[in-house]
């Protein structure tokens, strides 16, 4: 993994979700933070930033706005697999390949991380901050976030 400092480190697996698309790695060297997003809903309408490195292009910032949240199959398992719908927040920031993984940010607090995109239909995917707080709850020893907190 590299910082934006250009450090590099490296990192543990700690957990893993085929259904997310994710995983929690516990890096060796800390970073700065981030916030959830915990309120009860997010707004249509409300303006969105994704971070990532589409293309390669390292650490890029798109803006957005958020269409709705909405069920939508895992784009992991077999169409007709058991598996639970994930839920998303759709919008219509640019998510390329390499912005996977990338947090989606409403101001300072994350309301996604990035899944995947049709750009070419301005349509883009981020699991719900729900889902990823549940997954590191259950994932990171000692944490614990209420997925339907307050404002």
């Amino acid at each position: 993994m590299k910082g934006y400092d250009g450090l590099q480190t490296f990192g543990t697996v700690l957990g893993y979700d085929a259904r997310l698309d994710i995983a929690l790695v516990q890096a060796e060297r800390r970073g700065r933070p981030v916030s959830f997003y915990t309120g009860r809903t997010l707004n249509p309408g409300a303006q969105v930033e994704a971070i990532g490195h589409p293309y390669r292009h390292e650490f890029s910032i798109t803006r957005g706005v958020i269409s709705a949240v909405r069920r939508h199959a895992s784009i992991n398992l077999p169409k007709k697999s058991a598996g639970e719908d994930v839920l998303f927040v759709q919008t219509d920031t640019p998510i390329n390949p390499g912005n996977s993984g990338g947090p989606l940010f409403q101001g300072q607090r994350v309301v996604g991380m990035n899944t995947w995109g049709s750009n070419t239909d301005g349509l883009s995917f981020s699991v719900h901050y729900s889902e990823l707080l549940n997954f590191i709850n259950e994932h990171l020893p000692g944490f614990h976030v209420n997925p339907a907190g307050g404002d």
